[in-house]
């Protein structure tokens, strides 16, 4: 998927667009657009078709006959109404009915509007809010170029080259935000690309440097050398008659669902990794008697992640030295990721698919089969309940609100991992200045118990030398971060427990503990002396080191398949290490983050996390 978004061109004949491509020439980067020239005859074949059983009286619906509930009446201007349905549709919603009327012989289609919220021109300003975002109009455009490139739809091969040459010159027409449910088609946002096409006055096109344009001018910018189109029979229809503004911002908003589907599957294992958690929540055996593939993919991905972390080899390490330090289980936000990702991701998945599928099918009414010389009518669209067009449709998709619906829902998902991923890499240098200070309270508290506790004042050894071993096991179990900012503190529990320790060998000593020279008690406030003049500065040079760089121990996320995530949010983006003393606020970091996204540059680094996964679980043992 990532491959085809960064091909330098997408090259279209009707039946192989993916949504990496339509995000790909959305996005407006340096994606340029062909047409296979093999599509061209079949096209030709269409429109002439029109043109000839338009000359032969052929009665046909949208090219001699009104449209919708006025589809009973006749005209033989087809080129005519199909200038006229573009103009009223550029004037208003597309909740209609229409009137179809002779007045000697000319057709005149009057649109009574139920809801007349947008006008001749209902564009506003162009930057208040009410236009149609320049991603998605040209998602639109490439989407309907493609499902015209089939030859059903009776239009000009040269029409769809015009449009390929707005996209590769990125001019692109301003559509409405609002006017359509994606009902049979977006027509009122379709109509105002063909708007441009035929030079309509009220036409505006955003320019390369995002000034506005006329009709005119956008052409002259994009080096279209012919004039502007004068629709023939059916060129109208054919082109408003679409689901493409819907599919295509659907396409873009899928495109972005399904790489931050897997982003969030690997976020979840770098969780696991920061929390010291137990990876047997990722077996392949769990999540493969459930048979749900989006639960057996997440865990598998989470699984890769996670084998040969150091994170989780240290966490069982911990695990062995105190099996009570933990709870038998992981929390279940930890434990349950698969099977709660995984249902997001069979949608994904299965939305992809279905978008695919109609952003190569030909939705248009009607469907001319030119081989067979025959009409087909159909309907367009895939629908839900609704009522549109004074009840004439019934059921309808609601297909752009649900994509533009779905792209609020798509920036607010990366509002959310973009601030995970900067807890994250903050949860990882708090676990490198963890194991730092640990490292230097254990040798701090091995060099004083070595000092004050191993021999007695006459030079021969004390029973209290004993208590070293369990001095630093003591450290082991103890949470640094519960005693790091005054590790000598007694109100503190790292203090209170190695003064336990020592009080417990006292109490073993039996009668050696009643001379001074043998005793472990007497020994308690010598070594607590000791260490209260040298503890807190170890510690704050450990602090001062991983802040500085020149920590003794190596972070361990460079020993990581999760690295390459780290490596982008603390390396490439320069986010800083949050402390008490900076003044910079954790939302500072987060939008660096958050503008990366946006902008792509986090998938190179995911996919780099997974670069050694063959796509399988591991096997099962």
């Amino acid at each position: 998927m990532v491959e085809e978004y960064r091909r330098p061109v997408v090259t279209m004949e009707g039946a192989s667009l993916t949504i990496a491509m339509v995000a790909a020439v959305a996005a407006g980067a340096d994606t340029r657009v062909e047409l296979d020239e093999s599509a061209r005859g079949r096209v030709k074949e269409s429109s002439d078709w029109v043109m000839n059983s338009m000359a032969n009286g052929t009665d046909s619906y949208g090219v001699t006959t009104g449209f919708g509930a006025t589809s009973h009446r006749r005209t033989k201007e087809g080129g005519a109404l199909q200038r006229e349905l573009i103009r009223y549709e550029l004037n208003h919603s597309n909740f209609w009915s229409s009137i179809f009327v002779h007045e000697y012989r000319k057709p005149y289609l009057f649109l009574v509007c139920l809801d007349r919220f947008l006008n001749a021109g209902a564009l506003g300003t162009g930057s208040d809010g009410h236009v149609l975002p320049a991603a998605t109009t040209r998602a639109a455009m490439l989407v309907r170029v493609n499902t015209l490139l089939q030859g059903y739809s009776g239009i000009r091969f040269e029409v769809l080259e015009t449009i390929a040459t707005l996209l590769n010159a990125n001019v692109t027409p301003c559509l409405p935000l609002r006017g359509t449910i994606t009902t049979s088609g977006d027509l009122v946002p379709l109509s105002y690309i063909t708007g441009l096409m035929t030079g309509r006055p009220n036409s505006v096109a955003t320019a390369p440097d995002g000034s506005k344009v006329n009709a005119a001018e956008a052409f002259k910018i994009a080096g279209i050398q012919h004039g502007f189109f004068e629709l023939q029979p059916k060129e109208g229809l054919a082109m408003v008659n679409g689901t493409t503004v819907g599919s295509g911002l659907a396409s873009m908003v899928l495109f972005e669902a399904n790489i931050l589907g897997v982003l969030a599957e690997v976020l979840s294992a770098v969780f696991c990794e920061v929390m010291n958690g137990k990876p047997e929540y990722t077996d392949h055996l769990t999540h493969k008697l459930k048979h749900h593939p989006g639960q057996i993919e997440a865990a598998a991905i989470m699984e890769h992640i996670l084998e040969g972390s150091s994170y989780m080899m240290l966490a069982k390490k911990l695990g062995e030295l105190d099996p009570l330090m933990k709870p038998k289980q992981d929390r279940y936000a930890l434990r349950t990721s698969p099977q709660w990702l995984g249902p997001q991701i069979e949608v994904i998945r299965a939305a992809t698919k279905s978008i695919e599928r109609e952003i190569n099918s030909v939705n248009d009414n009607p469907l001319i089969d030119a081989p067979a010389a025959r009409l087909s009518m159909v309907a367009t669209s895939r629908a839900r309940p609704s009522s549109a067009e004074q009840h004439n449709q019934d059921v309808n998709s609601l297909g752009l609100i649900s994509s533009r619906k779905t792209a609020e829902a798509i920036d607010i998902l990366k509002l959310m991992s973009s601030t995970f991923m900067v807890a994250l890499c903050q949860a990882i240098d708090l676990r490198h200045l963890e194991e730092n200070v640990k490292n230097a309270v254990k040798n701090c508290v091995k060099m004083v118990a070595r000092k004050t506790l191993s021999t007695n004042d006459n030079g021969h050894l004390n029973n209290a030398r004993l208590c070293e071993k369990d001095l630093l096991l003591t450290i082991d179990r103890e949470a640094v971060f519960a005693y790091a900012d005054d590790p000598c503190s007694t109100n503190y529990p790292l203090m209170q427990k190695m003064r336990a320790v020592l009080v417990e060998h006292a109490l073993a000593n039996g009668e050696a503990e009643r001379d001074m020279q043998t005793s472990v008690f007497a020994k308690l406030a010598t070594f607590e002396q000791e260490l209260h003049a040298v503890l807190p500065r170890e510690v704050e040079s450990a602090r001062c080191a991983v802040e500085n760089g020149t920590a003794t121990q190596q972070n361990r996320i460079s020993e990581c398949r999760s690295y390459p995530l780290y490596r982008f949010v603390r390396k490439e983006l320069r986010t800083e290490y949050l402390t008490g003393e900076k003044t910079r606020s954790p939302g500072e970091e987060v939008d660096k983050v958050f503008v990366a996204m946006n902008q792509g540059k986090h998938i190179d680094a995911l996919l780099e996390c997974l670069k050694e996964w063959n796509g399988e679980p591991l096997p099962i043992c």
